[in-house]
């Protein structure tokens, strides 16, 4: 599958890595879709900014921003 995204070069401290590591060899949608360290990156930068855009939206509503 092609996927159309830029190229970014990105340090991680060695425990950051090392979790990254872990994260791969035991999570079982890892395992089952051969991730690499990229794809995982990218699903947790997207899960991350869903999470983020959700709680802006619920302090909206609440009248906190």
């Amino acid at each position: 599958m092609k996927r159309y995204t830029r190229s970014f070069n990105v340090r991680f401290e060695p425990y950051v890595e090392q979790k990254l590591n872990e994260i791969l060899q035991k999570d079982s949608q890892c395992v089952r879709q051969n991730w690499s360290k990229s794809d995982l990156i990218r699903h947790m930068t997207r899960v991350g900014i869903r999470n983020w855009e959700n709680n802006m939206r619920g302090n909206t509503v609440n009248g906190i921003r």
